[in-house]
């Protein structure tokens, strides 16, 4: 009977394929950029985020199982050479037990999960996800902080609207200015990215309190908006462009949007006043909605004003924004709301869970995201100042989002088995085997009990021999 058993010694490969793996990380290699994505786990990531020869690095948390996260992986695979030692890249496996702690600590809770470190601070990365959009980001990361410039027209092409400046998410189309005319007198020329230049930049932002605040903000929201100083020899023409007339010597600090009036900081010159300025003020009078900024836009704290258009319709779509931005900067109520434009085609799918017409474009859809509340009437004018005036007074009432986010007992349970759901395909497999190596069994033991003869079968033959007697 013993033979005809299945070794257990076979079954035991398979039952190790099905553990979970083994961390394959080792230590890190430091003081060499890294051309390849690394795996990062509690034993040696902090000997990478504190090496110096890769002082910035983009963090992808994810799970082996996750669909986004392979679809992801190439990219990252491809980059990593090409950014050699201007963005290092390290993946966290947060279904590895070596791991796992660290997701843990910055509370990822979906997959993947892409964050930035640099300079001891992790934020999440603020760009699209396509390849494109993270070269540029790297480029942006990898330049000083500050741009100099000398005119008007040189801060709108070479800080406001600059190819790294854009697909970052919010503050596209946003550049912060600072200008004092008693800084250090260093030629225009001399400032730039290679080492002497770097130096002269650090010189010049250093002879100003002014530019010492504003270079410590700009270092440390790089990521997130786009920094320039006005150099001292900047022409009087120029200064009036900028709203700086009267022969304002500075420091003066502010907003600048092409086609936007200029928004001056009026703050005390400290790092986390204007940090907080540079924050609240990092939008677009109309921003673009899109997947990379739509919930950091939700969480500005004010409604989201959005005009619905047809990306197609060119020429009605851009009336119509215009109207917005008329509204934007002169409406009552334009201090209530941020102001977005979004693409009815584009966003159809999220779109409907609104009453909103893809075929009836433009619209107008007021949404408070963390409320889950929106205000939408396709029967309503469609204009911007009408529209806000009938939710003001009550004439349109709130509607409640009704798909939002799931709860209750059974969108407990379906949260835990995505949790976990690695570990219970492992725990049903192993099952799965263990019933199969026990029914093998039962059969090998029925196999061998049919091979014996039967009470019944020696019945059946003392009978019969003792009628033939």
């Amino acid at each position: 009977m013993v033979s005809s058993l299945p070794s257990v010694a076979l079954l035991l490969p398979l039952l190790c394929l099905l553990l979970p793996p083994l961390s394959r990380a080792a230590a890190i290699e430091t003081g060499t950029p890294h051309s390849t994505v690394q795996i990062l786990t509690e034993d040696n990531v902090d000997d990478a985020l504190n090496d110096p020869a890769n002082g910035l690095w983009l963090l992808k948390f994810y799970a082996p199982w996750c669909g986004h996260c392979k679809k992801l992986a190439p990219t990252l695979k491809l980059m990593a050479p090409y950014l050699a030692g201007k963005l290092a890249i390290g993946n966290i496996d947060c279904t590895d037990s070596k791991a796992k702690p660290i997701c843990d600590k910055h509370h990822i809770k979906g997959y993947p999960t892409l964050k930035i470190y640099r300079d001891g601070n992790f934020f999440d990365y603020p760009g699209k996800r396509d390849a494109d959009s993270m070269i540029n980001f790297a480029e942006k990361m990898s330049m000083p902080a500050v741009k100099v410039v000398g005119s008007y027209e040189a801060a709108l092409s070479e800080v406001v609207s600059t190819e790294s400046s854009k697909r970052v998410g919010v503050g596209d189309g946003v550049g912060f200015i600072a200008y004092d005319g008693n800084a250090a007198k260093i030629e225009l020329d001399a400032i730039g990215t290679d080492e002497e230049g770097v130096k002269a930049l650090e010189k010049f932002l250093a002879s100003s309190t002014g530019l010492q605040v504003f270079g410590q903000v700009a270092r440390k929201l790089q990521a997130e908006a786009s920094f320039g100083v006005l150099h001292p020899s900047a022409t009087a023409k120029d200064l009036e462009k900028f709203g700086i007339m009267d022969g304002n010597q500075g420091p003066v600090i502010m907003k600048v949007e092409d086609n936007v009036a200029t928004v001056v900081y009026d703050g005390p010159l400290s790092s986390p006043e204007f940090l907080d300025f540079v924050r609240e003020n990092n939008i677009a009078l109309i921003t673009e909605l899109a997947g990379n900024n739509f919930r950091a836009m939700s969480k500005k704290g004010k409604p989201l004003a959005i005009a619905v258009v047809d990306g197609e319709d060119t020429v009605t779509t851009d009336k119509y924004v215009q109207e917005a931005k008329e509204y934007a900067q002169n409406g009552p109520d334009r201090a209530k709301y941020i102001f977005c434009r979004m693409d009815g085609k584009t966003w159809s799918a999220f779109l409907d869970q609104f009453p909103v017409d893809s075929d009836n474009l433009p619209s107008i859809l007021l949404l408070d995201s963390p409320n889950k509340e929106y205000w939408h009437n396709q029967t309503m004018s469609n204009n911007i100042g009408d529209f806000l005036e009938s939710v003001r007074e009550g004439k349109i009432e709130a509607q409640i989002l009704k798909h939002g986010k799931r709860s209750g007992f059974m969108a407990s349970v379906g949260d835990f088995i995505m949790d976990h759901l690695l570990y219970i395909i492992i725990v049903l497999v192993i099952a799965i085997c263990l019933v199969s190596y026990l029914a093998i069994i039962a059969g090998g033991d029925n196999d061998t009990v049919s091979q014996e003869p039967s009470p019944n079968t020696d019945l059946k033959s003392d009978k019969s021999t003792k009628k033939e007697n």
